[in-house]
């Protein structure tokens, strides 16, 4: 009896350590921390790249993967503002990034998340054009990340909270491409000085089981306004609130 009473107590105490620590949530911080940090080593790396040449890297020098056309409008129309591509130094394809980085760094949960770089491209193309949209010498870039705390005070400090950063999927000149989240879907980026990181202007949640609503310009609006807390639904753009998809 006495052992049962011991062994029941010990029960108890793992119990309890397992729910104030919360170990996947330890896990997941730790795995932001790094991920600002290889956000942080990139900027360095890519505005020492700056000073000696003068441009911000092309996509095949620091990308592992063939860069993808954001439109400004959508694939049937409008002009093309940006590329964007993966970046991981594990990949075969990696290209070498010496002497401003030893290997360039993947996000911890590689491939199934991974660090994305956008960059300015070639002025005056238009979606579906078949000419070489990479830009000779861009001038401004931008690096996005997906952090485990989509509520973190430095998410929310770029502007990025609730996955509200980068593109919606429907800019991109091939949309079936999927190494990009769907809507806007990254909470966390660094940038160039002379640009910021591109965000939602719009904001929306499903606010019934097949509707959506407008909940303001921002995150902070939307959950201001209450309308996504009542219904229990993820604000858009998040990668979770899939009927919302055409609203943005």
């Amino acid at each position: 009896m006495e052992l049962l009473i011991v062994v029941a107590i010990i029960g108890i105490i793992g119990t309890l350590v397992i729910v104030f620590l919360n170990p996947l949530s330890q896990l997941g911080k730790a795995q932001d921390t790094k991920r600002k940090k290889d956000l942080n080593l990139l900027r360095k790396a890519i505005e020492e790249w700056y000073n000696d040449k003068g441009c911000y890297p092309k996509p095949e020098e620091i990308c592992y993967s063939e860069p993808q056309n954001v439109c400004e409008n959508t694939p049937s129309g409008g002009s093309i503002i940006s590329q964007m591509c993966n970046i991981c130094g594990n990949e075969n394809d990696s290209p070498d990034f010496l002497p401003y980085l030893q290997r360039l760094p993947c996000d911890p949960l590689h491939p199934k998340y991974t660090y994305v770089y956008e960059v300015e491209a070639q002025p005056g193309f238009s979606c579906g054009s078949i000419d070489n949209t990479t830009h000779i010498c861009a001038s401004w870039y931008r690096v996005y990340s997906s952090l485990f705390d989509r509520e973190d005070k430095d998410s929310m400090a770029v502007g990025c909270a609730g996955d509200g950063c980068g593109f919606a999927k429907r800019q991109l000149e091939n949309p079936a491409i999927t190494s990009f989240p769907d809507g806007y879907g990254f909470n966390y980026g660094v940038s160039s000085s002379n640009t910021a990181l591109s965000s939602a202007k719009k904001w929306y949640c499903q606010t019934a089981e097949e509707t959506c609503g407008r909940c303001g310009n921002s995150y902070n609006e939307c959950m201001a306004s209450g309308d996504c807390e009542e219904y229990g639904y993820v604000i858009y753009p998040g990668v979770t609130a899939q009927n919302c998809q055409d609203h943005i």
